[in-house]
C-alpha cells in the first residue's frame, strides 16, 4: 500500500527567490493592484465627456458644470479675500495718506510740466535800422517828418523751451530825450526758435508833427537827420524801442524795453 503525497509547501526559497515563487506572485499582485487604483485615479479626471457610456450626455454637462462653479467659486473667493484685505487695510487710516501722497505727485508732476511748456515773453536788443523810403520828408516850416523804415531787433527765447508763436509784435519807438513816440510799427505771426537768440525785421514808419522846429523831439531828428554838410557833423538817434507781444499760451500782452543810443540816422530829409 502505497502512502499517499503530502501536499507541497512552500519553501524558504520559494520566499526568497526574486524570480518566482510565493513573493513573485505577491509582488505581481501587489503591482496589478496598484496599477489597476492608478488606472482608476486617472479615469475619475477625465472629463465626463471621455469616460464613455457610464454618463449620459445630461450627467457629463451637469458634472461639468458642477466643476466649473467650482473653479470660479474658488477663484472668486481669492479675489474676495483680497478685496477685503485691501479694504480693511484702506480703512485703517491709510486713506488719508494715499490721497495726500497722490495729491502731492500730482501736483510736482503738474508743476513740472507747466515749468517746460508755459512759454516765456523774449527780451529784446537793438540790431539795426535802415531805410525803405527813397524820399524821406521833412519841414521845417511845418515841424513834420514822416519816413519809412525797418527795425532789426534781436529776441532772446533762451528762457523758453518750446518755439514761441507769436500772433502779433508791436513796437512804439520814442526819442530817448523827450520821451515823445517817433515811430510805430507791427508783425503779424510769425515764431522764435526756443533755447537760443534770432532776428526780427519790423516795419515801422517814423512820423512827427510839432508846434514849431524849436520842439525839442523834432530838435533831435532834424539834428540826426538833416541834410549834410562839409565838416559838419550830424546828430545821432538815441531811441526807446517798447515791444508788446501777444504769444499763443499766454494770456494778454507781454512787454519788453530796450535802449539804443549813437544810432546813424539812415536818411537825409528833403523839404516836402
Amino acid at each position: 500500500m502505497s502512502t499517499p503525497a503530502r501536499p507541497s509547501f512552500a519553501t524558504y526559497d520559494d520566499f526568497s527567490n526574486p524570480g518566482g515563487g510565493i513573493r513573485s506572485s505577491y509582488r505581481s499582485s501587489q503591482q496589478f493592484q496598484s496599477s489597476s487604483d492608478l488606472l482608476k485615479t486617472e479615469l475619475e479626471d477625465l472629463t465626463p465627456p471621455l469616460v464613455g457610456s457610464e454618463w449620459t450626455p445630461e450627467e457629463a454637462r451637469a458634472e461639468k458644470q458642477r466643476k466649473g462653479n467650482e473653479r470660479k467659486q474658488r477663484v472668486s473667493g481669492v479675489f474676495t479675500r483680497k478685496r477685503n484685505a485691501v479694504r480693511e487695510w484702506w480703512s485703517d487710516g491709510h486713506k488719508a495718506h494715499i490721497t495726500l501722497g497722490v495729491g502731492f505727485a500730482f501736483c510736482v508732476m503738474l508743476a513740472f510740466v507747466l515749468y517746460f511748456t508755459i512759454p516765456r515773453s523774449p527780451g529784446i536788443a537793438y540790431v539795426s535800422l535802415t531805410s525803405t523810403d527813397s524820399n524821406p520828408l521833412s519841414s521845417s516850416g511845418y515841424a513834420n517828418f514822416s519816413w519809412n523804415a525797418n527795425i532789426t531787433l534781436q529776441l532772446d527765447a533762451r528762457a523758453t523751451y518750446l518755439p514761441l508763436q507769436i500772433s502779433k509784435l508791436s513796437l512804439s519807438i520814442s526819442d530817448l530825450n523827450s520821451g515823445s513816440v517817433i515811430a510805430t510799427g507791427t508783425k503779424a505771426s510769425f515764431k522764435a526758435p526756443a533755447r537760443k537768440l534770432s532776428n526780427v525785421t519790423v516795419p515801422i514808419l517814423f512820423k512827427g508833427q510839432y508846434s514849431d522846429a524849436s520842439d525839442e523831439t523834432y530838435a533831435d531828428m532834424a539834428d540826426a537827420c538833416g541834410p549834410e554838410y562839409t565838416n559838419v557833423q550830424r546828430g545821432t538817434l538815441a531811441l526807446v524801442v517798447a515791444a508788446d507781444f501777444n504769444i499763443v499760451g499766454l494770456i494778454g500782452t507781454k512787454g519788453a524795453k530796450t535802449q539804443a543810443d549813437d544810432i546813424t540816422c539812415p536818411v537825409v530829409f528833403t523839404s516836402s
